[in-house]
């Protein structure tokens, strides 16, 4: 599978070098792509980034296709969406939070799992059966303070489901190069986390080739992803 996918990856870098707008779609109109004016850019190398950023990303969308035959993947994804929404802490505070993610995680079996990093960060990570380059996935434990409360307005409880499950598919299927990193960021809303923890993952000498986040915005249509 993994071959197949790199085989089309690399004719989807081919054609998109030379369009401006395209939709890729994927398993007959289940899943779109948009690029949005990425033959364009000046600077190849973020090009050719992004590229990859959507490679993995049409790869996350694809094994979720198969895994969410029987909907037990989507479904446990919606579950822990609910729960996380019904904690949110603000930044720095993300003590349930990050519990219920690090539980969360050790079920999926991952070679290595880091908490308290930069406060209350947690890393897992999952090697590949092949080598290759590390390519760590971010989101954010955080909730906002409102009006109302603490509150997950900026839907990071949504990021972090996605990563976990993100990190059901990598840890059931090692066919893949380099290794995978889950990373969840404390006190993202109010611009502090990244630098505590990327503090912290130097100590401990861990380091990434790529990194990627994403973030939800509604009015997307369903099994959409939007690149800028």
């Amino acid at each position: 599978m993994m071959d197949l996918f790199f085989l089309i990856f690399s004719y989807i870098i081919k054609y998109f070098r030379s369009v401006a707008r395209r939709k890729f779609e994927v398993f007959g109109k289940a899943l779109q792509i948009i690029f949005l004016n990425l033959a364009k850019r000046a600077n190849t190398m973020k090009t050719l980034n992004q590229f990859k950023f959507a490679a993995l990303i049409i790869l996350f969308c694809m094994t979720m296709n198969l895994f969410s035959q029987d909907a037990t993947l989507i479904d446990k994804m919606v579950q822990i969406r609910k729960e996380l929404h019904q904690v949110p802490e603000y930044s720095h505070k993300e003590v349930k939070t990050a519990g219920i993610v690090t539980d969360y995680l050790k079920n999926t079996n991952p070679d290595v799992l880091y908490t308290g990093l930069g406060g209350h960060g947690v890393l897992a990570g999952y090697k590949g059966n092949h080598p290759g380059a590390s390519k760590m996935f971010r989101c954010e434990l955080d909730a906002i303070s409102t009006s109302e409360g603490i509150r997950h307005w900026c839907g990071h409880d949504g990021h972090m489901a996605i990563l976990l499950g993100l990190a059901n598919v990598v840890s059931a299927d090692r066919d893949f190069e380099g290794t995978v990193w889950l990373l969840f960021q404390p006190a993202e809303e109010v611009g502090e986390g990244a630098a505590l923890m990327a503090k912290d993952l130097e100590a401990k000498k861990i380091f990434f080739d790529y990194a990627f986040a994403l973030h939800n915005k509604p009015g997307i249509p369903l099994n959409q992803v939007v690149l800028h």
